[in-house]
């Protein structure tokens, strides 16, 4: 037992971390993120709920038929609606203020981050489990957990998110130079949105306030030789949990993306 308690601590004293003490970096990523969010069902045949014009799209329940020609079966009011919204041109970038503890796995920081997307469209589904497409005009019908009406609604959208995080690491000792590492952070968001017209010209806007958010990071750094700077890479997936406030629509947002980092390190005895 001694000997694997000399070992243990063996292995962390003699891997000095390659970032001891103050740190800076910065960061840019890029990867889409997944948005959407979830209402109730009007009854399918509400017009005043979804307007005179929804029939016409392909696979309504009594309207037009879809590209295969069924259609949806009519369905009540109170089942799960959601909207899954198409995103491009994204990107993140990051800057932290860090504490590496010397001869210590962990390390702290606070960093701000934004990460900037658009919105083309989304497109719409129902979830209903008693769900039938069924061939217009005919009782032939193949039941569906849900139907998906295969259609993008146009929607321009800019979308910001402005996040300040606290975040804790801790670094995987023994490999010299390679630092492995994981981490988690938690912090709050500002999320704002800008709506756009056919012609291009914002229409409306707002913010979902700040709501709280957190990440798990899992990356690798290196030490450039005889120099301060650290570069390395991250994988990161950041969510924020918006509040399902009367006032606000209850939008999930979860970003999967890649990072690559940049860090100054102010007072390593390493280098």
């Amino acid at each position: 037992m001694k000997k694997v308690l000399l070992s243990v601590a063996l292995l962390f004293t003699s891997s000095v971390a390659n970032a001891a003490g103050l740190y800076l970096s910065a960061g840019y990523g890029v990867g889409d993120p997944d948005m959407s969010y979830s209402t109730t069902t009007c009854a399918s045949d509400d017009v005043n709920c979804y307007g005179d014009a929804i029939t016409l799209l392909p696979g309504w329940p009594a309207g037009t038929p879809n590209a295969q020609g069924y259609e949806a079966s009519a369905w009540a009011a109170g089942l799960k609606e959601e909207y899954f919204y198409n995103t491009e041109d994204t990107s993140t970038t990051s800057f932290a203020i860090g504490w590496a503890i010397p001869k210590n796995p962990f390390r702290f920081e606070a960093e701000y981050q934004k990460t900037k997307f658009k919105s083309p469209n989304y497109v719409m589904r129902i979830n209903d489990p008693n769900g039938k497409w069924c061939e217009s005009g005919s009782d032939v019908c193949v039941s569906t957990p849900y139907y998906d009406f295969d259609v993008n609604f146009y929607q321009p959208t800019d979308i910001s998110v402005d996040s300040y995080m606290a975040n804790v690491y801790f670094e995987i000792p023994g490999l010299g130079a390679l630092d492995p590492y994981i981490g988690y952070g938690i912090g709050m968001s500002k999320v704002d949105f800008t709506f756009y017209d056919a012609a291009g010209q914002s229409i409306t806007g707002g913010s979902d306030g700040n709501v709280s958010s957190h990440q798990f990071i899992a990356g690798l750094e290196y030490r450039l030789t005889d120099t301060p700077f650290i570069i390395g890479a991250e994988y990161r997936q950041f969510k924020v949990d918006f509040d399902e406030r009367d006032d606000k629509v209850p939008y999930e947002l979860e970003h999967n993306y890649f990072m690559l980092k940049l860090k100054y390190d102010f007072v390593s005895d390493v280098f």
